[in-house]
């Protein structure tokens, strides 16, 4: 029995090594968005079978050589929020990093669609009124921004670190202006998606300033027009650079991503910690926007997929030696 455990593990060593270095080699060349996105849902999907494999330590570290140079407190808990019609999971690699940092994360799980952003502020405040030992800090992709902004505007807590929007309408969302007319939309967004418009028909513009040290990250290519050419002026897709921006903001960056990446690369969450800690995004402005090369991001991904597909192979072998 031993030796065949044994046997069974080296097969496993031998198969992720493998695997690793045929999919690396594959992609040491610029890879598209799109390849950038299949990436994320291996992490994703590992991230929920999680309860039956072990994941793998990513073999490169987002946050630079610098990363085992700070740990937080154990009173420092950063709250991340989702975007709409997305689940806790599209913020694994940020909860990753900010667990390897030494932060608490509490990776807020609330259903983006079936209720207003009022409520589900309500809802938040209720989360953090649950740690007043700690003080919290708020990282959000999208529409959780806008939740995070009308929380603080509706409830008032002593215990506010620092908060970073990554792709945020706080202006609201031209999209949403002129999907909302559909009913398909309305169908599939709910009365969540009908409050990201833009004016005094959503919440976005009226939600509030918040009361600490804010900073945004916007996604876009750096000129006069972005993404979709069915924007006005720079966007990342979804969300124009110019509904992003807020009065009062302590800093603001532009990195080269599509709203639906965005808060997965390593660019970002680099910035967003920094932030965290200091208040500053602090990163080389001379590559905001610089195209896309292979990120540390597929690394990662390639990883956690070799040791999931070995992990299955060797069970599955030393199940029929037994």
């Amino acid at each position: 029995m031993v030796v065949a455990h044994a046997s069974a593990q080296r097969h496993t060593a031998i198969s992720v090594s493998a695997v690793r270095r045929r999919l690396l080699y594959v992609l040491e060349r610029p890879v598209s968005e799109y390849a950038i996105r299949l990436c994320t849902k291996f992490i994703l999907f590992s991230e929920k079978i999680g309860d039956r494999l072990v994941l793998m330590t990513p073999t490169v570290d987002i946050l630079g050589a610098s990363s085992a140079t700070f740990s937080a407190t154990a009173t420092q808990v950063v709250f991340l929020l989702h975007g709409i019609c997305k689940t806790r999971g599209d913020m694994f690699p940020l909860s990753m990093a900010l667990k390897r940092r030494g932060y608490e994360v509490i990776n807020w799980r609330y259903h983006s669609r079936k209720h207003r952003i009022n409520e589900l502020a309500d809802q938040l405040s209720s989360a953090v009124a649950s740690r007043p030992d700690a003080r919290i800090h708020f990282i959000t992709h999208s529409m959780g921004g806008i939740i995070v902004r009308t929380c603080l505007a509706r409830h008032h807590f002593p215990n506010i670190g620092r908060f970073v929007m990554i792709g945020p309408p706080n202006q609201g969302a031209r999209l949403a202006d002129v999907l909302s007319r559909w009913a398909l939309y309305r169908l599939v967004f709910g009365p969540a998606g009908l409050d990201l418009r833009q004016g005094e028909n959503g919440v976005c513009r009226d939600a509030g300033i918040p009361n600490c040290e804010f900073g945004i990250i916007a996604g876009g290519r750096g000129g006069s027009r972005g993404k979709n050419p069915f924007l006005p002026g720079d966007n990342d897709g979804t969300v124009t650079v110019e509904s992003t921006r807020l009065e009062g903001a302590a800093d603001f960056l532009l990195v080269p991503y599509s709203h639906t990446i965005i808060h997965m690369m390593p660019r970002t969450i680099r910035a967003a910690i920094k932030f965290i800690e200091t208040g500053r995004f602090n990163t080389n402005r001379s590559e905001e926007c610089r195209p896309l090369s292979l990120p540390a991001l597929s690394h990662i991904a390639i990883s956690q997929l070799a040791r999931t597909g070995a992990a299955w192979g060797g069970r599955k072998r030393l199940g029929a030696r037994r």
